[in-house]
């Protein structure tokens, strides 16, 4: 099984001009990020998700227990679907465009 040869435990972290947490237990970074967002005087950002597993996964309570202790505001987007048409991008765009002095995007996938 694939789980025997990959180190699925161990958090990689990828960094060029964003940077990306990945492996099991990455999310349990959002402290330390919505800390450093909070740092550089960012108010409000914007999260873009699909529409369940963000929940199922329980991504959204560590999400939003750490925007909570930041005081950093945020507007949530749940309709990403799988390879989304031009369209559905620019129905997103116009939707967050809606938001004024949103800082930063975060994203949360399925």
């Amino acid at each position: 099984m694939w789980e025997t040869k990959i180190a699925i435990n161990k958090v990689k972290e990828i960094r060029v001009k964003t940077t990306v947490y990945l492996g099991v237990g990455a999310i349990k970074k959002i402290d330390n990020i919505t800390q450093e967002l909070k740092e550089k005087g960012i108010r409000k950002i914007s999260i873009i998700t699909g529409r369940s597993a963000y929940k199922i996964t329980g991504a959204w309570e560590y999400v939003i227990n750490a925007l909570e202790n930041t005081d950093i505001n945020y507007v949530h987007y749940d309709r990403v679907i799988p390879n989304p048409t031009v369209d559905q991008v620019d129905e997103q765009l116009k939707w967050f465009r809606s938001y004024y002095a949103i800082n930063l995007t975060h994203s949360i996938g399925d």
